[in-house]
């Protein structure tokens, strides 16, 4: 201060300085100096001051602040990497869990299915009492393959590593196609199995195998619920002017509401009068498929008078209702 002052220029700056109480305080200061023409030296100077002890209090809370919130960076950041190296280490060990599946459950599995045929090709050649027993092992490896596929199948859906061979696909053929593969279960159960789809719906995008796996598993899971006499229909239409609906209803004995919440969650099995072998996944692969569509699926029922479940797959371009 007292260097550019002395030459005859104007000095700025912020000082610290102690009051007679003893305390700090700070001011905002600018110092004008005059100069003896003779000596060319500072005779007189004024001082223009500011208090700004305020502000610099606020700078020093904002500085401490500042440091408080870098080391809660540094300790969080610690704590994502630690949590991204766990994250690494599960998907490693669910990717070994799923190698082990298929290599230590599924291929044992496909062997034993294929010596049951040979042994059920002969089963003349067999005891009386093991002869029998053939068609029942045969049904059994079934289900056990089946739940192992399944198992296989979601982890490819959750890991993303499913792709979708979109096309344009007409929602009256994917339908009728779907409920043509059930159509005689549905004969042999006594159960009218219908298909309202009108031709005239505008396609939508998709992977035509994915979404007929879904619908067949819908129907399928009606048919299967529904007794003799009784109805399941397969039906489209707009779902607003930005999505086309497929729904597959029926008016079989419904879901208990404190089911219906849960119903789409995975090893998640309805309890029903008759129990049969499932792994809880059909429904939960099925919601999988519909969202990779960028769709949604949901589902209404009431008890004792059936069960509705509504599919809407966003159209590429928003359309005028029908009339």
């Amino acid at each position: 201060m007292w260097q550019t002052i002395s030459k005859g220029k104007v000095w700025k700056g912020e000082v610290k300085n102690r009051a007679q109480d003893g305390t700090y305080y700070w001011v905002d200061t600018t110092i004008v100096p005059f100069m003896d023409e003779g000596s060319g030296k500072p005779v007189q100077f004024i001082a223009i001051r500011k208090d700004i002890t305020y502000l610099k209090r606020i700078e020093g809370e904002l500085r401490l602040l500042n440091e408080e919130l870098e080391k809660r960076v540094a300790v969080r950041t610690r704590e994502l990497e630690a949590t991204i190296a766990q994250l690494r280490e599960s998907e490693r060990l669910r990717e070994t869990f799923v190698s082990a599946l298929t290599h230590d459950l599924r291929t044992p599995l496909v062997a034993e299915r294929r010596a049951l045929e040979l042994m059920d090709a002969h089963r003349d050649k067999l005891p009386d009492k093991l002869a029998p027993l053939t068609r029942h092992l045969i049904r059994n490896n079934e289900d056990l393959l089946a739940l192992v596929n399944k198992l296989l199948e979601t982890y490819q859906y959750e890991s993303g590593r499913v792709r979708l061979l979109v096309e344009s696909i007409s929602l009256a053929e994917l339908a009728q196609a779907s409920a043509d593969k059930l159509q005689p279960l549905a004969h042999s159960k006594g159960i009218t199995l219908s298909v309202d789809v009108p031709p005239t719906l505008p396609p939508v995008p998709g992977d035509p195998h994915q979404l007929q796996r879904v619908l067949v598993n819908l129907i399928g899971n009606a048919l299967e619920n529904v007794q003799a006499g009784g109805r399941v229909r397969v039906s489209a239409g707009l779902d607003g002017e930005t999505a086309m609906r497929l729904e597959v209803a029926d008016n079989g004995p419904g879901i208990s509401p404190e089911v219906l919440p849960h119903l789409f969650d995975r090893y998640f099995l309805v309890q029903q009068a008759k129990k049969k072998i499932g792994s809880g996944l059909g429904l939960s692969i099925c919601k999988m498929i519909v969202e990779l569509h960028g769709g949604r699926i949901t589902v209404e029922s009431t008890v004792g008078q059936g069960t509705r479940f509504c599919i809407s797959l966003p159209l590429p371009q928003p359309i005028a209702p029908l009339e």
